[in-house]
Formats: C-alpha cells, structure tokens, sequence
C-alpha cells in the first residue's frame, strides 16, 4: 500500500502549468513541522496536483496557506548531466484546507459611561 498523509504550509506561492497535452499541473512544496521544542525540525515536502485538484490549488491556496495532503509517494529516476538523480513527491488525490481566512470581527465601540444601567 502506497499512502502518505501530511499537514502543513505552502512554502511558496504554488507554481502553475500545463502539460503539452493540455492538463493544468499544480507543483508546491509544503513545510511539514515535526517534533517540539529544541527537538523540532522540519521537512520540506514536494507535492504534485493535477486537473481539478491543480485549479483548486491555483484558486484557494497561497504561500502559508495550512493544507492536508493525501496521495501516494512518487520517485522519480533521471539522469542530468551525465549523473544520475532522484526526485520524491506526494502526487495528491486530495488536498484539504486547514483553516479559513474569515475576516477579523471588530468589537462594537462602548463609550465609557459612569452609570450603569442596571444595579
């Protein structure tokens, strides 16, 4: 079985194409925390999301934006400049949003008043 969950934020704002055959391909790399404290470290994880998911990424998800990502992990074998390479990334089949960015709620202004009015 191939499944890989992880909860964090967008790195960078998400970078957006399409294949030649006409397939819009969202590519971003989410921070993933670990640990507390002095013990916490952080990983930097590639991810993938195509067609619907990439127009969802492209439309609601910016740099710190808190996502949870579930797909399966991709490794990719590639050979540059004569040296061969490995590249790793969750290509996603679903990508959630963590919080929502409602706008700050201002509290009703109270002038002071020495009486109250109620004993």
């Amino acid at each position: 079985m191939n499944k890989i969950i992880i909860i964090g934020r967008l790195t960078q704002e998400p970078n957006i194409s399409m294949t030649k055959s006409n397939k819009k391909v969202a590519k971003y790399v989410v921070a993933v925390d670990d640990g507390y404290g002095d013990n916490k470290t952080t990983d930097f994880i590639n991810c993938a999301s195509w067609e619907k998911g990439a127009e969802i990424i492209e439309k609601y998800c910016h740099k710190g934006t808190k996502v949870a990502v579930s797909g399966k992990l991709k490794v990719t074998n590639y050979e540059k400049d004569g040296e061969k390479k490995t590249y790793s990334y969750i290509l996603a089949d679903n990508c959630e949003f963590m919080e929502s960015k409602k706008p700050e709620e201002k509290k009703p202004e109270v002038e002071e008043d020495d009486e109250l009015p109620f004993d």
